[in-house]
């Protein structure tokens, strides 16, 4: 067989490969909101080796030290289904555009909110 016949049955890994967004997001630091403390330490030691921002937990039950330090970041995920109205209410004068809403509680639920958040910056960005 030719190498054309080749490649169109078997292409390269380059034409497969695809661009991680969240390697090229530029984030310097990324808070995650939520009491499932396992689940949002797993999400924040992937989001920290594909972005390699630092990544902070809030997961207590009242506003202080932890909310105090997630406003200062480039994005707030917040887990509603996993945080208190105490903790909610912290965020009231903040950035509703730094603040990404994840819809369920686990680790893909997390990160794959904050991929979701970063097409539509970049979308929002391009307009």
């Amino acid at each position: 067989m030719d190498e054309e016949i080749i490649l169109e049955y078997f292409p390269s890994e380059h034409e497969d490969a695809h661009e991680d967004l969240l390697s090229k997001a530029n984030f310097q630091k990324v808070a995650i909101v939520c009491m499932r403390e396992q689940q949002a330490r797993l999400a924040a030691e992937t989001i920290r080796s594909r972005t390699g921002a630092d990544v902070i937990i809030v997961s207590s039950m009242v506003a202080g030290l932890e909310t105090d330090r997630a406003l200062s970041c480039d994005v707030v995920l917040f887990v509603w289904l996993a945080t208190t109205h105490a903790v909610f209410r912290a965020f009231d004068d903040f950035d509703r555009k730094k603040l990404c809403y994840v819809q369920g509680t686990g680790v893909a639920s997390i990160i794959r909110s904050l991929e979701r958040w970063s097409i539509e910056q970049l979308n929002l960005d391009e307009l």
